[in-house]
């Protein structure tokens, strides 16, 4: 599909847009992450959609099983004096209970002269030492104190710093004491806060044996009041903030005296929800460097956040009165609403919610539990862990771009509310980050975190599946994250240069090919193709008449993609766009895309739209649009 311009004059190889960018010539295949199945691309491979690998880019990418390769067309001719630069997103896409070895191999050819390559492993990585054998229920957490980096569930692990959290060893500091040990929060704050917010029962207590099976019971009877609970046993719900005192990594461990910052108890007639809802537990807590603010992120069903003091790690307004269900309804909230999975409005769920719903294809559960949130590049990221622990568990993501976590509203890729059913997909608005994939199954409790060198890793726990037989313990798992327009991804970043310089000067001027190929034993994934060249690269070769031109008969639809505008600005969609049937002009995803996406940068996607609401690309001068249909649902 041959690629109209204004204002730029440049001859174009079929399926390719060249944009001049910054120092460098940016060369990206117009089918770069493949949402138009295999044009532009010859080979064995193949183009896979499912949801659950979380494409980096639209839907698709490539799926290549062993032995399977794709060929790009042309990319441009090889200059003299010149660097090219191709970047691809790759991941292992084996099937639930395979250790098979997932490799990418992508190559870089001279006409039909293979000049240079590079080999991914792309099976996750297994944390070393302790953390290969020690269990790791609820521990996705990470956090750095001193000399030290640390994580917790059952026991505490540590490394120096300066290890790395993939290939060096963690080892053992102590064990956590209860409550400390369940699904363990860490924090610490400037203001001299450090702490694991632990999930318990009342008054800070470790559950007593068999009280969870009896609260469920009578809960779901209606008579916690009138039941006969075994000793110790409170149908209570709390988060209790344990003090870590000492220096790392000896760490002592203090129950606050104060007693739990929240609690939900259930046999209070005047509940918002019900006996059993908010169910305050799995708190996981961020601190905002850039406002001083403390935020915690917690519940079940439907996820909540709640602002805490920095320093006393305790609830805003009276701290003593620590009954959510006394202060959810207040203005402002002490619990904001910002995730659900739930299968009606009794668990916080909203919209019109089918009779019966449970989960979708890929979380049969209507629950979603074990959350955490981030704060990275303005946006706030609430994630949380959907479906059933032990069977379908998987990690997704929402976006939010306003100041603070519990004002604006957290949205998907897509633009849906992750507080609302949305019928179109079947679910709530969610984002798949993370599903079950070789031997790593029922992925949860995420947590994401910032090396000094600027790498970003999400870490989670698991449970092993081999052959098709899954285990009963959970493990700490541990991906490095990229981001992409925005978003985490665990896609694995490929880069590979060459200079020309470098080549036998009779390869000069030879078309220049990538193949891309699973090199191992198990499948592949690539997304996201891009090439960048230096300055002072190619020029094109001029195409043929019948490669390129504006004929009627031609696959671009001038009607459809460029309106009658003197500027001439486009309203030309992205291939997604296309194939879901959505308009520049009405899509509610726009406000998040323009120019604050480089991908759209590079393409100037829905130019005019754009322009229209504020967010133009540099140099452009757009006629705006009329009309106010911007921003609904359809």
């Amino acid at each position: 599909m041959p690629l109209r311009f204004t204002n730029l004059c440049l001859r174009l190889i079929p399926s390719l847009a060249i944009l001049l960018f910054s120092q460098a010539e940016v060369v990206r295949l117009e089918n770069y992450s493949f949402e138009e199945g295999k044009a532009g691309w010859t080979g064995t491979g193949n183009v896979g959609n499912k949801y659950v690998f979380a494409a980096t880019n639209g839907d698709a990418y490539a799926e290549m099983n062993p032995g399977e390769y794709l060929y790009s067309g042309a990319v441009t001719s090889i200059g003299s004096d010149s660097t090219y630069t191709v970047t691809v997103y790759a991941r292992s896409l084996n099937a639930l209970g395979s250790d098979e070895l997932s490799v990418g191999r992508v190559s870089l050819y001279a006409d039909s002269v293979e000049i240079k390559n590079t080999e991914v492993s792309l099976n996750p990585l297994v944390p070393k030492g302790a953390a290969t054998n020690e269990p790791n229920d609820d521990g996705g957490n990470v956090w750095f104190d001193g000399d030290y980096r640390f994580q917790a569930a059952e026991v505490v692990m540590y490394q120096s710093k300066d290890d790395d959290p993939q290939t060096d060893e963690w080892m053992v500091a102590m064990e956590v004491p209860e409550p400390a040990n369940y699904a363990p929060g860490p924090i610490q704050t400037p203001q001299g806060l450090k702490a694991l917010y632990a999930t318990a029962a009342a008054d800070g207590q470790p559950v007593a044996d068999g009280c969870v099976d009896f609260c469920d019971e009578c809960e779901a009877k209606g008579n916690c009041s009138a039941a006969v609970l075994p000793d110790g046993c409170k149908c209570e719900a709390t988060i209790i903030p344990v003090h870590m005192k000492g220096n790392a990594p000896g760490y002592s461990f203090e129950v606050d005296a104060r007693g739990p910052i929240l609690k939900h108890s259930a046999m209070k007639r005047s509940n918002v929800y019900t006996s059993y809802f908010p169910s305050p537990g799995d708190a996981s807590l961020h601190y905002d460097d850039d406002t001083g603010r403390l935020w915690m992120i917690w519940g079940g069903w439907t996820l909540f956040v709640t602002e805490l003091d920095p320093a006393t790690g305790r609830m805003l307004g009276d701290p003593d009165d620590v009954e959510v269900d006394n202060c959810i309804n207040s203005i402002p909230s002490c619990a904001t609403p910002v995730l659900s999975f739930a299968n009606s409005e009794n668990e916080g769920g909203r919209g019109d919610i089918p009779d019966g719903w449970e989960g979708d294809q890929w979380s049969a559960a209507s629950y979603v539990e074990g959350p955490a949130l981030f704060k990275h590049d303005g946006y706030w990221y609430a994630m949380g862990s959907y479906g059933d622990m032990d069977r379908d568990y998987t990690i997704r993501v929402c976006r939010n771009s306003s100041p603070n976590p519990n004002e604006g509203t957290f949205l998907d890729k897509d633009g849906l509310d992750c507080t609302v059913f949305e019928h179109s997909v079947k679910r709530y608005g969610c984002s798949m980050l993370l599903g079950p994939e070789g031997i790593q199954a029922v992925p949860g409790h995420p947590h994401i975190w910032k090396e000094s060198d600027g790498r970003f890793f999400l870490g989670y726990d698991f449970r092993y599946n081999r052959g098709g037989v899954q285990g009963n313990l959970d493990f700490f798992g541990l991906r490095q994250l990229q981001w992409v327009d925005g978003w985490p991804t665990i896609w694995t970043k490929i880069e590979l240069t060459f200079a020309s310089s470098q080549l036998e000067s009779s390869l000069i001027g030879s078309s220049l090919f990538l193949k891309l190929e699973s090199a191992g034993s198990g499948v592949v994934g690539f997304d996201g193709v891009e090439f960048t060249s230096g300055r002072g690269g190619p020029t094109p070769s001029p195409p043929s008449d019948d490669e390129f031109s504006f004929d009627d008969d031609d696959d671009y639809d001038d009607d459809e993609e460029e309106e009658d505008c003197d500027d001439q600005c486009s309203n030309r969609r992205t291939p997604w766009m296309i194939r879901k049937g959505k308009e520049c002009d009405t899509w509610i995803g726009l406000g998040r895309k323009c120019n604050l996406s480089r991908m759209w940068r590079l393409n100037k996607y829905c130019q005019r739209s754009c322009s229209t609401i504020g967010l133009g690309y540099d140099g452009d001068e757009c006629c705006n649009d009329s009309d106010d249909s911007y921003g609904s649902a359809d």
